[in-house]
């Protein structure tokens, strides 16, 4: 019986390494993002994106484009040629929805809020963190300036 040459069995374990490590980045971000407007589907390093944009239907592939602590950003391989990267939101936001981005050539606009499953949601490098909380913030503070300018309209001056 002859041996496999020694290179050969590098060759192999070196690729069954490669596999084992895409592997594990594959089980770590496993999730569905669900809205009325579109289905997203991310598995690892890839994904799908079933959408409407006005009254066209598209169906693209999605290709990881990198992460930060609130999102993971995709880059659409196909569908609508306007859309150049979709951002979907590692948390809820505080009524339990995960918003998915857009970019197009005008710059990021939100897509929807959606209901979200699997495996790497929740998880962050900020406990707590909400991929909307700056949007949030900057309603609650624009509510409570009307709110204070109704109160001073309505208010009559001091007497003095």
């Amino acid at each position: 019986m002859r041996c496999a040459h020694p290179l050969t069995l590098v060759l192999f374990l070196a690729v069954g390494s490669v596999s084992a490590e895409a592997k594990q980045e594959d089980d770590a971000r496993r999730c569905a993002f669900l809205g009325r407007c579109g289905s997203f589907h991310l598995i690892g390093p890839s994904g799908t994106a079933a959408y409407n944009l006005g009254n066209a239907q598209y169906i693209a592939d999605l290709a990881s484009a990198g992460e930060d602590r609130l999102f993971w950003f995709y880059r659409p391989l196909n569908g609508d040629v306007a859309t150049n990267l979709w951002a979907f939101a590692r948390q809820p936001d505080r009524a339990g929805r995960y918003w998915v981005w857009r970019r197009d050539q005008r710059g990021w606009r939100r897509y929807e809020g959606t209901r979200a499953w699997g495996i790497g949601l929740g998880e962050s490098g900020a406990a707590g963190a909400s991929g909307d909380a700056l949007f949030d913030l900057q309603n609650d503070v624009r509510d409570l300036k009307k709110r204070v300018k109704t109160l001073e309209d309505a208010a009559p001056p001091p007497a003095r």
